[in-house]
This record gives structure tokens, C-alpha cells and sequence, in this order.
């Protein structure tokens, strides 16, 4: 999965302006990616970094999108990635409501698990009850296949726990 395959989603604008200046105040899905580069996966290539959805508020997305703007610290992967790969660009894709934001974010990190069989890189960060939320909450996944994806995290987890030490 890179960002050719995602469909329905507004222009990509690039990060952080004029992004900022043209998101929406409404619940939302969205993408950041690498632009114009895909990078090696487990499994295959993609060019998404994040996927993303509002959280409850009123300002919807353009508070989201905001939030990210303003970490300040360096080593935050978002601050990092410009220097360090390339530009990034972010679309969205606005919904009704916060609920059916949260559904599609979900069907995208599923679909991105399924194809590359690990989440994007600045999704790895999640815990691993949100995955095992996010996986309980998709019905298209079989039991066999939530069971491999929660094994997989789990190793990440272990690798990073590891790796930090």
C-alpha cells in the first residue's frame, strides 16, 4: 500500500505549509508520506510514514494537524524525517464524525498490515491493546491472521524493549 492506492482523499499539501493553512475543522482521516519516495518495508515499498485521525474536538483536524506542528522536541520522528528522508506531504479524507474517522484509520493500518506485514513507521509507536482494539474492531481480519499481526507487534515490542537497553 502507498499513497497511489488511497482513494477519496483531498490534494496532498505539503508539511507543515501550506497544510496547515488548508485543513479542515471537521472529523478526519490522514496520511502523511515521504514525497515523491517509497522506502522498503518488510514486505515490498510504500511511501506513508503515518496514519492519523482527529481526536474529539471542534476543531477537528486542524487542532490535530496543529499538535503535530508543535512538538518541539528534535528527536520526534515527524521533526526528523524532512531532514533526514525528504519532504513530507499530508491528505485527508473528512467524515461525518469522529467514529467513522477512527473506522478508516483502522481499515487503512489493517490493509497497510496486511500488504507490508508491519504498520507504518510512525504508527509502531501504538500500544499493543490499541492494536489488539483496532484488530478486534475489523471483521475482515481472520482469527489466524489478528493472531499473527499480535505476535509480530509483540516481537517489535521485545526487539525494541531490547534495543533500548
Amino acid at each position: 500500500m502507498d499513497s497511489a492506492g488511497i482513494v477519496g482523499f483531498s490534494d496532498w499539501y505539503s508539511w507543515p505549509e501550506p497544510a496547515l493553512e488548508n485543513a479542515p475543522q471537521s472529523p478526519a482521516v490522514y496520511v502523511f508520506r515521504v514525497k515523491a519516495s517509497n522506502f522498503g518495508r518488510l514486505l515490498g515499498q510504500s511511501d506513508i510514514v503515518y496514519v492519523g485521525t482527529t481526536k474529539k474536538s471542534k476543531k477537528g483536524l486542524t487542532s490535530r494537524l496543529r499538535g503535530h506542528a508543535g512538538q518541539k522536541d528534535g528527536r520526534h520522528w515527524l521533526r526528523r524525517i524532512p531532514s533526514e528522508v525528504g519532504k513530507m506531504e499530508v491528505a485527508w479524507l473528512k467524515l461525518e464524525t469522529h467514529t467513522a474517522a477512527r473506522t478508516k484509520e483502522s481499515e487503512l493500518l489493517a490493509q497497510y498490515s496486511r500488504e507490508h506485514i508491519e504498520l507504518p513507521p510512525g504508527n509502531r509507536q501504538q500500544s499493543e491493546k490499541g492494536f489488539q482494539d483496532m484488530l478486534a474492531s475489523l471483521p475482515k481480519l481472520s482469527h489466524e491472521e489478528q493472531r499473527k499481526l499480535s505476535l509480530w507487534l509483540a516481537s517489535l515490542q521485545e526487539k525494541s524493549a531490547s534495543a533500548a537497553t
